[in-house]
């Protein structure tokens, strides 16, 4: 890629990614993307709006910017993260692992099963997730929870 195709950070371009990745498979997964930004449109109806949650990490998704009001962890669990699981194949997820906190909200937002795999030690993988840009390093938020997850002797 020369000096000057560079790509913005949030551009995808799968000319830089070293793959066994069929055409066909990545033009479906480029359709899947498009639909997710469709959706995306759908849920905050204004593209600048969207280009600047996309490009700018300082911009993080409010309740105020979504259509209905929406609350951004969820929306953004809607709108992005479970299609892009979808998109790639992911196998079914559960949804709240609330065995790993004594607090409501603290719990893990996915878990998926590791059974499968003989040479993972672990149960099971979790997933936080948190909305557009929201900072991961916040008390109680992201990073804290997933400490607090890793502290704890039943993960599996």
């Amino acid at each position: 890629m020369s000096q000057s195709a560079t790509p913005t950070q949030s551009e995808f371009v799968v000319e830089e990614f070293d793959t066994s990745v069929t055409e066909e498979t990545t033009t479906q997964l480029a359709h899947e993307i498009e639909e997710i930004v469709r959706s995306l449109r759908r849920a905050i109806d204004d593209d600048d709006l969207i280009e600047d949650l996309l490009r700018n990490p300082s911009r993080v998704l409010r309740e105020a910017d979504s259509v209905e009001r929406s609350d951004p962890e969820p929306l953004t669990q809607q709108v992005l993260i479970e299609p892009l699981f979808d998109a790639l194949n992911y196998p079914p997820l559960s949804l709240e692992a609330g065995d790993l906190s004594d607090q409501r909200g603290q719990q893990a937002d996915y878990a998926a099963s590791l059974n499968e795999y003989a040479d993972i030690d672990s149960n099971r993988l979790l997933i936080e997730a948190e909305p557009i840009n929201k900072r991961l390093d916040q008390s109680k938020h992201g990073l804290d929870q997933v400490k607090d997850w890793l502290e704890k002797d039943e993960i599996g």
